[in-house]
């Protein structure tokens, strides 16, 4: 109470804050920020506009006070005069934006409140609100409330910048144009930039010293949400060597739980422990609401809670006091215990039963076993770090993965080479022509220089060289040029020099700047080396892997090639197709893709391989029964079946009476002003033509083919109906905007200057609250958009086929089918893409799929439909639900959706297990003996479905 009444008395003391001064009357009116509720995404010439998008997924961070709007509109109307009655004067704009501020945040019992008002100094004038009739008609009032809603130094009551807890509110959407932005919007008004950047300084020692020193201290934590900008590091550099830690002592794990759990899990904890979290002295670290940082792209899991960092003395103090009252049984004594590290081993032959440390809590059988394990003494983890016996130093080619600086002789120095406003010196390394390649002197005769050229052509075409210094990766070489042309390998393997295709000079500087960007100085360029890095590894059929090079070329001067032949990387080793009975294992994990179950996960069980005849493999196969894949697969049909009726914007502004132009802005943004400085988003956001976006089901965007290279946007039935509802609602809108359809912007006064029987008067303020109610209530608000390459399901189409994949899983029947089969029938878990030739490439929405990547968060042999598809990515709706799958952007209630990435993926939907049928038919009539036990009857095509 003490702590309240004092903050009603002074301003907010948690973080310094000024008072509110009001302006100059020759002082324009500071502008309105409500950046806060943009997305950056919806910028327009610099002015943000509100995303209907955004404003519904903050609607629980900041939402509009209704209250208050209606509070600007009687401001707007009650004015001394006709000619403030005939357009809304500065004071009634200010108070609709303030209105359009979020709410005074909620308080909890026993935490701070701000003050609903700032107190003034008695020594400054108190300033007339907005509204008052303190102004002739002539001459607009400067309200010092636009101060208090926009201006750098406003108050928390008015923008909500504080929570309830204290915190600041760092505003990941205010436009940052300035460093002094940034630090206002993402550390508050009277951040002290000396102080965050030692503080981040001070991190940066503590993680070197974990790493290279041990631990150095069990206590520090940085206390801030976002980075400084880098030039004020450099400026604060000096104060490294004054900076310390304390070592102090790790938490036990009560302590530790405590720190870090949340109010509703306190139960985890003893009653004596996890009451804390409620009781007076430690609740205003563990509050039940609490504001959060949105994150940037919209994912919730990423936005950061902004709860209160642990104050370390006052957690102590009240915990010490609550542990020595309780009483803990035994188990809860040894849980409290720093025990000794544990060696975990896994074991796949073994089965462990671990119990469980919770009462209540089933024990669990796995194949890890663990031991006691004694770690080397490390006093206050100070050590010696010293390079092992056997490590290679020096100017040697480093190993894979391992980038330095050493392998390539080189000399560093400082210097300015920014064009920022920070006018620091940089590292650059200059790079020692003497260890090139070719050496690089330029008294050197032409004909020499050629035969340097063409001597590092033949040593460098079509073998790897190392490319990317320091960051080296493998790369095969396919051109070297010099001044006078190209060297490239022919068809026939041979050396030859040809016409470049870029002149030398161009070519040079272009190099020379991508060099010089990254800090390396690669001095007088004589020869260029033409190269495709490695990109992935990919394998065949039988399982062999090969390297595949990217299509797209890099270019270096040759004095950064060394002329070291690069390590073998264990990565990227081409690896010869095994033997069939070679390739299989038991207990191995494979996918059937004979006739009878195909797509089903199988188990080998055996391999046998009888003299003179084909490799018999035994195997289990896991079904749920002809009728599950038959009912997902008739729902994925009839998804695929639906096809929205789309027509042309033109044509549909042609029925509804509405200006072609106008509409297409309409579906896009319509940025009204409604102060000086800010503006908000009267459109519907269903298409964005700059960005490519759209939003699936709504709208789509096609190529022209009376244009080359022009585009035609078309909207659904249901975007339609959507916008003649926004049309009958607001005509006056419509009319507004079709009187200058060519504005970028629209004044407020002159887009709802049209009174009509729905507006009952003129009223642009309330009327312009109508319009933003209507959007956030609108189907189309809670739709994320998408590129316009991406096709995908409606919500309610992925939501119809979860449904039946969870009415299937109900009615499945597992059963274990023993089949023996030949190796062509088994497909074995994939680590690397198919060859292109052995790809399929025409997945389509609605396909039926099986995952055979044998790495990667999806479970091999997990079967799904598609349900999306952009580039080489495809999001599929799996059958059953795994713990890292996703809910597709709330459109689904399970965990069942995953992005995969084309080549992981079977098609199941296609027919080409047919292909299989005939080939086992004709092995039979061969000979072949049937039931698929035969010797080697089984010629199934395993890849068909690959074709």
């Amino acid at each position: 109470q003490q702590q309240q009444q004092q903050q009603s008395a002074e301003p907010f003391n948690f973080m310094a804050q000024s008072t509110v001064e009001a302006p100059p009357a020759e002082t324009a009116p500071a502008k309105t920020n409500l950046a806060r509720f943009f997305h950056p995404s919806e910028l327009k010439e610099g002015r943000p506009a509100l995303a209907p998008q955004v404003v519904n997924k903050l609607q629980k961070f900041e939402s509009v006070q209704p209250a208050a709007v209606e509070t600007a509109a009687a401001a707007a109307t009650d004015t001394p005069s006709a000619t403030s009655a005939a357009k809304p004067s500065l004071a009634a704009a200010a108070k609709l934006a303030e209105a359009l501020q979020p709410p005074a945040p909620v308080h909890r019992a026993g935490g701070p409140a701000a003050p609903a008002t700032p107190v003034q100094p008695a020594d400054q004038a108190t300033a007339p609100a907005a509204g008052d009739e303190a102004a002739p008609a002539s001459a607009e009032p400067q309200p010092a409330s636009l101060e208090a809603v926009g201006s750098a130094q406003s108050q928390p009551a008015n923008r909500d910048e504080f929570s309830a807890n204290g915190m600041y509110i760092p505003d990941v959407f205010a436009p940052l144009d300035t460093a002094e932005d940034y630090y206002r919007a993402k550390f508050g008004p009277k951040a002290s930039r000396p102080d965050i950047c030692r503080d981040y300084l001070l991190g940066l020692r503590w993680v070197l010293a974990y790493y290279f020193q041990g631990l150095p201290s069990w206590s520090w934590s940085y206390r801030h949400f976002f980075a400084p900008l880098p030039g004020d590091l450099i400026d604060q550099a000096y104060a490294i060597g004054e900076m310390s830690l304390d070592y102090g002592a790790p938490l036990k794990p009560f302590q530790q739980l405590l720190a870090v759990l949340p109010p509703a899990s306190r139960h985890l904890l003893p009653d004596a422990i996890g009451d804390l979290m409620l009781g007076e002295k430690l609740s205003t670290f563990f509050p039940t609401e609490y504001d959060s940082i949105p994150d940037e792209k919209g994912r919730e899991w990423r936005q950061v809670a902004l709860i209160p960092f642990l104050d370390e003395a006052t957690f102590l103090a009240a915990y010490n006091e609550a542990e020595s009252k309780a009483t803990f049984t035994d188990k809860e004594q040894s849980r409290n215990t720093l025990a000794a590290a544990r060696m975990f081993t896994f074991n796949p032959s073994v089965t462990v039963k671990n119990a469980s440390a919770l009462d209540g809590v089933r024990s669990t059988t796995s194949r890890c076993s663990s031991k006691a394990f004694q770690l080397w003494a490390m006093p206050e983890g100070k050590y010696t770090p010293q390079i092992l016996a056997g490590c290679w130093t020096g100017p040697v080619v480093p190993p894979p993965g391992f980038p330095t600086f050493n392998f390539l002789k080189n000399t560093q120095r400082l210097e300015v080479r920014s064009r920022s406003r920070y006018k620091h010196q940089t590292l650059m390394l200059a790079i020692d022509d003497k260890d090139a390649v070719v050496a690089q002197d330029g008294l050197l005769a032409k004909d020499i220089a050629r035969a340097r050229g063409a001597q590092l052509a033949r040593m460098c075409l079509g073998n790897p060289v190392l490319f990317g210094f320091p960051y080296v990766v493998e790369a095969e070489c396919c051109g070297v040029y010099d001044e006078e042309g190209c060297w490239r390998l022919s068809r026939r393997r041979q050396v030859i020099k040809e016409v470049a295709e870029e002149p030398w000079d161009t070519m040079v500087a272009r190099v020379r700047k991508g060099f010089l960007s990254i800090g390396l100085d690669v001095g007088a360029i004589h020869l260029i080396v033409q190269a495709l890095p490695l990109c992935q590894m990919v394998s065949d059929r039988d399982g062999a892997l090969m390297k595949q090079y990217a299509a797209e070329p890099l270019w270096a001067p040759a004095q950064v090639i060394p002329a070291q032949k690069p390590r073998p990387d264990p990565r990227f080793v081409e690896v010869a197709a095994a033997p069939p009975h070679e390739r299989f294992h038991k207990a191995q994990r494979v996918l059937y893709v004979g006739e009878s179950f195909y797509g089903c996960v199988a188990t080998v069980s055996a391999v046998k391989r009888p003299a003179g005849e084909p490799c018999v493999v035994h195997v289990k196969v896991v079904t749920k029964g002809p009728q599950h894949e038959k009912a997902l697969t008739a729902a994925a049909q009839r998804a695929q079946n639906f096809r929205p009726a789309y027509t042309k914007l033109q044509t549909v502004a042609g029925k509804l009476g509405i200006n072609a132009l106008v509409l297409s802005r309409l579906c896009s943004n319509v940025t009204v002003n409604i102060a000086e400085g800010a503006v908000v988003d009267l459109g519907l956001g269903v298409k964005f033509s700059r960005k490519a976006l759209c939003v699936n089901g709504y709208s789509r965007r096609r190529g022209d083919p009376g244009r080359q290279g022009a585009f035609i946007w078309e909207l659904s039935s249901r975007c339609v109906e959507v916008i003649r509802q926004f049309a009958e609602s607001f005509p006056d809108l419509i009319a507004g905007m079709a009187a200058s359809p060519n504005s970028d912007a629209y004044e407020l006064e002159d887009l709802f200057a049209v009174p009509t029987e729905q507006q009952g008067g003129f009223d642009p303020a309330a009327r312009l609250e109508q319009v933003l109610e209507w959007i956030r209530g609108c189907e189309i608000s809670s739709l994320p958009l998408v590129p316009c390459e991406c096709r995908s399901f409606t919500s309610e189409l992925i939501q119809e086929l979860e449904g039946q994949a969870r009415k299937a899983h109900q009615h499945a029947k597992e059963e274990v089918v023993t089949l023996k089969v030949g190796v062509e029938e088994l497909l074995a878990p994939l680590t690397a893409p198919l060859l292109k030739s052995q790809q399929q490439n025409s997945l389509q929405l609605g396909h039926r799929v099986v995952n055979i990547r044998a790495t990667g968060a999806c479970p091999f042999g997990a079967k799904g439909t598609v349900v999306s598809m952009q580039g080489d990515k495809v999001t599929v709706l799996f059958d059953d639900a795994f713990l890292s799958g996703g809910n597709l952007n709330g459109r689904t209630d399970d965990f069942r959706g995953f992005v995969v990435p084309h080549w992981s993926l079977i098609c199941l939907s296609t027919n080409q297990h047919l292909v299989a049928k005939k080939k086992q038919e004709k092995s039979k009539k061969a000979g072949g003996k049937k039931g698929g036990a035969a010797k080697g009857s089984s010629t199934a095509n395993p890849f068909a479905a690959l074709m």
